[in-house]
């Protein structure tokens, strides 16, 4: 019974290392279900499996979270809660049962000794909120027994959860009652990438902190991938000081070899503003900002712009950052710059900016507050 966490770090090329391990058990015959958040995500295991050439790919299955739940742990059993059939899913950013800062009546989870649809499920009750679906789940593998969970059992050899860092609260319930089962699990993923959730208020574990004691507690054996093949090795070190203490492997840069073109301008530099319009002509970097309205005199500038959040998952040559308060405050040398935010979101979606570029990485800041940065300053 094999249950194994692996901490990739950014760049670390861990959706190769899934694709190849279901080819090959796929290939051995075996049935292997990757879960994973993102439709993206999803799309590149899918492709990056099918470019291996595997021999078998009716073997590997690739579902959502969502979709996971609703079809292989709560549709079986839903019977022995709710009778109509739930057809499909209701996304919910946030709780769909608070309208302007109140509660509505009647959607407690129990009516006396009766689960409530309208809990967990629209007015029509065939869509599940996705805010309360792994809850939902976790009730039925209850109320059943556990029997979702032996029926897993019995149709898969082995499961691959991708991106695990963005599962939160009764997500673990859920992963609690599969850790019993002698299939196989493999998660995957980065606590320090942690910038959405499959809920908008989880219950605890919520914080980078309190998943990785959950895995302890479920005793996953922990593997860290602490390499880059995207980062060169200045990048790496830096994006690292973002989490120092917390337990993670200082990350390896793969890069052996920096091209020709890139090699008169590598590293971590800061821009004065005075000067930034001669740097991004110069280079032609990917803006990163933390919102379409970060520095919205560079939004007329025809150079590419991709915000925090979206940029997760892709990789560019060179970055040009607009730092918010807390990079800025970071930079200039205050590791405590992201301590008094109430969750990790905004450290990490620094952390996610900083990985992203392959050989410079860049931030523009005022003129009179360049030379207090950590930082080279460019000046052209």
């Amino acid at each position: 019974m094999t249950k194994k966490l692996l901490i990739a770090s950014a760049g670390a090329g861990k959706t190769h290392r899934i694709a190849e391990q279901c080819c090959q058990l796929a290939d051995d015959n075996n049935r292997v279900l990757v879960i994973t958040y993102t439709e993206n995500n999803q799309k590149e295991i899918i492709a990056k499996y099918k470019s291996m050439g595997i021999n078998k790919p009716e073997n590997i299955v690739v579902k959502g979270w969502y979709t996971f739940l609703l079809e292989d742990l709560i549709r079986p059993y839903q019977a022995s809660i709710f009778s109509k059939r739930i057809d499909t899913i209701n996304f919910t950013s946030r709780n769909p049962h608070i309208r302007n800062g109140r509660t509505i009546r009647g959607t407690a989870e129990k009516v006396g000794s009766y689960y409530n649809s309208r809990h967990f499920l629209t007015s029509c009750q065939s869509k599940a909120h996705t805010e309360f679906l792994s809850k939902l789940a976790t009730r039925i593998c209850s109320v059943n027994v556990q029997k979702p969970i032996a029926r897993l059992e019995t149709i898969y050899q082995h499961i691959f959860i991708d991106e695990v860092q963005d599962l939160a609260g009764w997500d673990f319930d859920v992963l609690k009652a599969m850790v019993r089962m002698n299939t196989p699990i493999t998660c995957v993923g980065d606590f320090r990438q942690t910038i959405y959730s499959t809920t908008s208020n989880p219950k605890q574990p919520s914080s980078n902190q309190q998943k990785l004691d959950a895995f302890t507690r479920l005793r996953f054996e922990v593997e860290h991938l602490a390499v880059s093949r995207r980062c060169i090795q200045s990048i790496c070190d830096f994006a690292d000081t973002l989490h120092e203490g917390e337990g993670y492997s200082e990350t390896k840069s793969l890069v052996e070899r920096v091209p020709v073109e890139f090699q008169d301008h590598q590293g971590i530099f800061v821009v004065p503003k005075s000067m930034h319009q001669e740097y991004l002509e110069t280079y032609s970097p990917v803006i990163l900002r933390s919102s379409i309205r970060s520095a919205q005199e560079l939004n007329s500038m025809p150079i590419k712009k991709v915000n925090f959040g979206m940029s997760k998952g892709l990789g560019f040559d060179r970055t040009f950052v607009v730092p918010t308060q807390n990079i800025l405050d970071f930079i200039c040398g205050n590791k405590n710059a992201f301590d008094s935010g109430s969750t990790d979101k905004a450290k990490n979606n620094f952390y996610v900016a900083c990985t992203r570029s392959r050989y410079s990485l860049a931030f523009l800041v005022e003129n009179n507050n360049a030379e207090n940065c950590i930082f080279p300053i460019w000046r052209g």
